[in-house]
């Protein structure tokens, strides 16, 4: 039976044994060299027959026997799975399959793994997840070493064996236990402890939010005084004059708080010292630019903005602002940031959440969420826009545009050889999508517009207007606009038009913009250039086909 010890018991080679039951008359030199070479040939012969056998017996196949084994019975090596384990496995292959798609199979397989569970319906706690697993694990032959390895092993045979059309929700490591369930929470119990020790959640990974170091690092905070160094114990009170003091390489950390202020960037970073201006956490920095026309302009080049919520401007949010040839920005970037409630006029100034002006050159907006810009109720207005890239070689990826008077994402004037890519717009009065110009002699081509969710927009899903050349259009959704396409000079490529199924859409404004488990987004994006390394949730983009639009769905 498998698993079952063995007992060996040893022969004597047919190269001895054949000579010694010979007759007397082949005992002689002659006779003996005949059988002796006769016997090593039964000795090949039967040490072939029993490396076959021992090659069918997974209690002593050797590796490479072993791995072929495995495979015939559907079982997969985890990456650094020893051959002790991997022999344990393929040994109970029968008693774990199954169970498989079961509750009690998935802490079968943990267990193999060397670990105990305990697996929670998400309904336990929000009854509208009822599809949804926890997966709680802690040590019982073996403890977590923390290595990539071991956590792709563990992700592996929970995605392997878990229950058919169900998610695996959060998957977390405690370094104790036992555990037990209670309708009020869970409770890690050695001797009374409750989560004695935080626990290391192995799924999904922690939201990515940057964190640059620079040549020197300065600090702000309302509470501070433009009077201090600078420094965590001791900062500025206003960022316009902290930004006074930075020179190339300098990152200046913005401590939560509400600053009401107009901020302008007058000075340079370089190529490989970038000066950094960032919120010292996601949204915690609040510019409140009511009475400014703008919230943050760039007035140099090689600058990043990130992480800022920017509302109340009356025209422009974040603007990286020149309209002089001879002055041209350079790769000025605004990540992460959330910009809404900008109300500008219907009129030739209009206005927007993220603009890069006409010479802002090789700019990228990544990871923003940019929302109500304009009087939605006043209706469409094609001189408001929620994303407008107006120069050469723009990046815009991995954002969320909902409620614009015109279009989500707007290139205009002098745009080309730019990237769209993976962003979610909805519910914009005009479109989701212009190129196009205004400028004599200039033509709008070389886009690579890929993976973009446009729907439920008001005339237009995506639109080419005026002087526009060839222009890729890739795996983009499409659906719901009057007029999901208007291309004058270009087509489009592996397009859906389909619900894209998000989570909870409402027209009002709030909602839930990931993806539901039936999207037809799912793995249908194409693994292009600029592909956004993180979703908006600042999880990772997942191996394999991309999802299409802003948001990953995550499962292993």
């Amino acid at each position: 039976m498998p698993g079952q010890e063995i007992d060996l018991v040893s022969v004597r080679l047919y190269e001895d044994w054949l000579p010694e039951l010979a007759p007397p008359w082949l005992q002689k030199d002659r006779g003996r060299a005949l059988l002796s070479g006769w016997g090593q040939g039964l000795d090949e012969y039967a040490s072939l027959t029993t490396t076959g056998l021992l090659a069918r017996w997974a209690a002593l196949a050797p590796e490479d026997a072993l791995n072929r084994l495995g495979a015939e019975r559907g079982l997969t090596r985890y990456p650094g799975e020893s051959l002790e384990v991997w022999r344990t496995r393929v040994l109970g292959a029968w008693e774990f399959w199954q169970w498989s798609g079961t509750e009690y199979g998935l802490s079968g397989a943990l267990s193999q793994l060397g670990y105990a569970s305990a697996i929670v319906p998400v309904w336990t706690y929000d009854t509208a997840r009822w599809s949804e697993f926890d997966v709680y694990i802690y040590p019982a032959s073996r403890s977590y070493d923390g290595t990539p390895e071991e956590r792709a092993r563990i992700l592996a045979i929970i995605n392997k064996v878990k229950p058919a059309h169900t998610r695996l929700a959060a998957a977390y490591y405690v370094g104790f236990g036992p555990l037990t369930w209670n309708p009020s929470g869970l409770t890690w119990d050695p001797p009374g402890q409750v989560w004695g020790a935080p626990p290391i959640q192995l799924w999904p990974e922690q939201s990515y939010y940057p964190n640059p170091t620079g040549l020197r690092t300065f600090y702000v905070s309302p509470s501070g005084s433009n009077s201090n160094p600078g420094t965590i114990n001791q900062p500025w009170q206003t960022i316009s004059y902290a930004i006074s003091q930075l020179t190339a390489g300098d990152v200046l950390r913005v401590l939560d708080g509400v600053y009401n202020e107009y901020v302008h960037i007058n000075r340079n970073g370089t190529p490989t010292n970038r000066i950094v201006i960032m919120a010292q956490n996601k949204w915690g920095a609040k510019i409140n630019a009511a009475g400014h026309n703008y919230g943050i302009t760039f007035g140099g080049s090689y600058i990043d903005v990130i992480g800022f919520e920017v509302y109340g401007a009356a025209r422009v949010g974040i603007m990286s602002w020149t309209y002089n040839p001879a002055n041209v920005y350079q790769s000025n970037r605004v990540l992460w940031c959330y910009v809404h409630d900008i109300i500008p006029p219907c009129d030739s100034d209009g206005g927007a959440g993220i603009v890069f002006s006409t010479y802002s050159e090789n700019c990228e907006a990544a990871y923003n969420v940019v929302r109500d810009i304009g009087d939605y109720a006043a209706g469409p207005c094609t001189w408001i826009h929620g994303i407008y890239a107006q120069g050469y070689g723009a990046i815009v990826r991995g954002n969320f545009v909902q409620r614009v008077r015109g279009y989500g994402l707007d290139n205009w004037h002098r745009p080309k050889n730019g990237y769209i890519i993976n962003n979610t717009v909805v519910n914009c009065r005009y479109g989701g999508l212009s190129l196009g110009t205004d400028v004599a002699g200039h033509t709008v081509d070389g886009y690579l517009v890929a993976n973009n969710i446009f729907a439920l927009n008001g005339s237009y899903g995506v639109q080419e207007v005026a002087q526009t050349g060839v222009n890729q259009f890739l795996n983009n959704l499409n659906w719901g606009n009057p007029t999901n396409w208007a291309l004058a000079t270009s087509t489009h490529q592996n397009s859906i038009n389909a619900d894209p199924k998000f989570v909870d859409y409402q027209a009002s404004g709030n909602g839930n913009y990931r993806l539901l488990q039936s999207s037809p987004a799912i793995n249908a994006g194409a693994p292009v250039s600029q592909l956004p390394d993180y979703d908006l949730d600042g999880l990772p983009r997942l191996r394999g086909a991309p999802d299409i639009g802003a948001y990953e769905l995550q499962e292993v």
